[in-house]
């Protein structure tokens, strides 16, 4: 599945709104998907971009999504959940400000969990803080979108960023901008949060 966001004429991006291609023949052919119209309050679902995605242990998908509310960027990540609706269509059925994600205006990322028996869906990874990017924290998500634990990798800048777990130990490795300039630095952390005393995250810098 790929998911992005688009604007049409003079619109901008307070205006864009998601689009979704999904392809189950691994690529040979793609499928438009549904776009969202209103969150679960009953705004509209613009002021939609830089969304991230990851797969759920019950064959669902669910997005992180930067997002904005009349040209106002929100203070915490939007979360939206879809899955096929039948052999031939695909429906976003869930989608809301997540409270519990603070996040500044920057793009974040989300990945599978590897051991969803845990009551953990996905972590999700970005800048904390509510206005600057700084901050880089791990969520641990449930499969409503809640926090159920967080842990802070980095106190300074952070900006835009990928996240990947390993298929068999759990450990999480996060590749982000960590100076405004553009350096690109990779954090390593162990199997959290199946662990109760976090080892320090090593972090190393690439060139």
């Amino acid at each position: 599945m790929i998911v992005g966001n688009a604007t049409y004429e003079a619109q901008s991006v307070f205006d864009s709104v998601l689009h979704s291609y999904w392809s189950d023949d691994a690529g040979r052919t793609w499928t438009f998907g549904s776009t969202p119209d209103r969150l679960d309050d009953g705004r509209p679902a613009r002021g939609l971009n830089e969304t991230s995605i990851a797969a759920t242990a019950n064959g669902e998908v669910v997005l992180s999504i930067r997002a904005y509310c009349d040209e106002i960027a929100l203070p915490e990540r939007t979360l939206a959940w879809g899955g096929p609706e039948s052999a031939s269509g695909w429906r976003w059925h869930r989608m809301r400000s997540a409270t519990g994600l603070t996040a500044p205006p920057v793009q974040g990322s989300i990945a599978a969990h590897p051991s969803p028996a845990s009551g953990v869906e996905v972590v999700a990874c970005h800048p904390s803080h509510p206005r600057e990017r700084r901050g880089l924290t791990l969520h641990a998500l449930d499969a409503d979108g809640n926090v159920t634990a967080k842990r802070t990798l980095r106190s300074g800048f952070s900006g835009y960023s990928d996240v990947a777990a390993h298929p068999s130990t759990g450990a999480w490795t996060v590749i982000f901008e960590s100076s405004p300039n553009g350096e690109i630095s990779v954090l390593a952390t162990d199997p959290w949060p199946f662990v109760t005393s976090p080892t320090r995250a090593d972090e190393q810098s690439a060139p």
